[in-house]
Order: structure tokens, then C-alpha cells, then sequence
């Protein structure tokens, strides 16, 4: 059962992914799309409570829950580096 949730997330994931970056194509092209696109790789990391809560109320604010947003914010900081290189 926890194999089968997690390919549904990942096929979600890519799902998404594909749609963001095709938003004018059709369904059909976009899960053709998502199937090209690698897994996602997930990371276990500890935050502390208070930079925890910063990112529960960071991700309410912005309708994510904590996982999608601190994916967001992770891409964001990575863009920003990479364009300071």
C-alpha cells in the first residue's frame, strides 16, 4: 500500500510539473508529457519548531501545504543562486 501512494505521488508530481510548464496543452499532452519527466527525489530534513511554524504559516498564506511550499522555496533560493553565480 505505501509503494502504490507513493508512485501516486510522484505521478502527481511530474503530473503537475508538466502542466506548469505546458498550461497551454491539452490533458493528453501533458500526461504524455509527465511520463518523460524523471521521479522526484524526496529529502528527509529536521527544521527547528520555530522555522517550522514560520513554513505551516508561510504555506497557509500561499494555499500549499508545508511540503509544496518548502519545495517552492527551495527552487526559488536555487534560482536565485544559480543567477548570482
Amino acid at each position: 500500500m505505501g509503494e502504490k501512494k507513493k508512485k501516486s505521488q510522484e505521478d502527481y508530481k511530474k503530473l503537475k510539473q508538466a502542466a506548469e510548464e505546458n498550461p497551454e496543452s491539452s490533458l493528453e499532452s501533458i500526461e504524455e508529457e509527465s511520463k518523460k519527466i524523471k521521479n522526484p527525489k524526496a529529502y528527509k530534513i529536521l527544521l527547528p519548531a520555530s522555522t517550522s511554524d514560520k513554513l505551516e504559516q508561510a504555506a497557509n498564506d500561499h494555499g500549499n501545504d508545508p511540503e509544496d511550499e518548502i519545495t517552492e522555496i527551495v527552487e526559488w533560493g536555487l534560482t536565485r543562486r544559480e543567477g548570482n553565480s
